[in-house]
């Protein structure tokens, strides 16, 4: 089987190796010989990612512990007690998937796709492949300054409709990632500024050794296939709105489309392929939900936030939130199960 993959990205790179490993020829298409996209430097941890980041000698550290603000204000701190998050180089995991990728026949093509068509074709292009709506722009910078090695912070800004973010960019804490995203602040010199007057709160002293930004797609909708070809990833509108994770759902739908490319399921490669993610498809829509909620009320939608329970929490970093998750944590905290049928009114607006 032809397959032809417009992207060369975490989900584009990952597919091919999926696909050239199960005996598919590939062809891979992306303009940049070295994966140099920022953001997205965490994945949370499962069994495949895992692998995938040791095969590639990506690993950069690891996140146990989380301390949540709204607003500034502290409103919870959440202790897994194991590594949760593992933080990686993203150029090296992509370009270790490419090399993977090609060791196993794979050939990739270091220039702008221009239509070209397999007998499967997929696109992988991110945020370009919407041509940039419902993207955020989000700045980030990696610096040299004292930080706890296994601690993140997100603060949640529900006014400008973002958050910032601080954690580890090394095993030992000596270097830190801090960044941030904003619906306000739709020009990447604004959030750039605003993610350094952040960083000078924040932190006592740092000395910046990287900085950049880049687009992410937080509000495009949930396609699989567009009529001509597959989507995975952030071009399938694959992203956790809530927090901006793009990566593992970028890793898990790759492996779920090569899956049902190279099986042939009976009933299609789009109905398996949409099986085998029904998960991460669940998380994402209860993901847009809560966005949409808080969104369209920043007063109560700051308020609730400020007041969920723990085990939201927990189940926000480990990548659990689903709306039936949402309701089993409703009968824990009468706030939580009051406020669902307008999350879920707002999400159809």
């Amino acid at each position: 089987m032809h397959v032809v993959i417009a992207g060369g990205g975490v989900a584009g790179s990952s597919l091919a190796l999926h696909l050239a490993s199960g005996g598919a020829k590939v062809e891979l298409y992306d303009r940049m010989k070295s994966y140099g996209k920022a953001c997205g430097d965490a994945l949370t941890i499962r069994p495949g990612i895992e692998r995938l980041v040791e095969e590639t000698g990506s690993y950069r550290g690891e996140v146990s512990r989380y301390t949540v603000k709204v607003e500034g204000r502290e409103v919870a701190h959440v202790d897994l007690g194991r590594r949760n998050w593992v933080i990686i180089d993203k150029r090296r995991l992509v370009d270790g998937l490419r090399s993977m990728a090609e060791a196993e026949g794979a050939k990739i093509h270091y220039r702008p796709w221009r239509g070209e068509k397999g007998e499967v074709t997929v696109d992988a292009r991110g945020p370009y492949a919407w041509h940039l709506k419902g993207s955020v722009m989000v700045y980030r910078i990696i610096a040299r300054t004292r930080w706890d090695r296994d601690h993140a912070l997100l603060d949640f800004r529900v006014a400008s409709k973002g958050f910032y973010w601080i954690f580890p960019a090394d095993p030992e804490g000596r270097t830190v990632n801090i960044g941030g995203g904003f619906e306000e602040h739709p020009k990447l010199g604004e959030v750039k500024a605003s993610v350094f007057r952040y960083a000078r709160q924040i932190l006592d002293s740092f000395e910046v050794l990287d900085e950049r930004g880049a687009p992410v797609t937080v509000k495009g909708p949930i396609l699989l296939h567009d009529g001509e070809a597959y989507r995975v990833g952030e071009a399938a509108g694959l992203v956790i709105s809530t927090a901006g994770e793009g990566n593992r759902p970028a890793l898990m739908s790759a492996e779920a489309l090569a899956g049902a490319i190279l099986s042939r399921w009976p009933n299609g490669v789009l109905g398996e392929y949409k099986r085998r993610i029904s998960g991460l498809i669940a998380e994402v829509k209860a993901s847009r939900m809560l966005l949409s909620f808080v969104e369209s009320r920043p007063r109560e939608g700051a308020r609730v936030m400020a007041s969920l329970p723990p085990d939201f929490w927990r189940d926000y970093f480990q990548s659990r939130v689903t709306i039936s998750r949402l309701a089993l944590l409703g009968l824990k905290s009468p706030r939580l199960l009051g406020v669902l049928p307008r999350v879920l009114l707002a999400s159809r607006s």
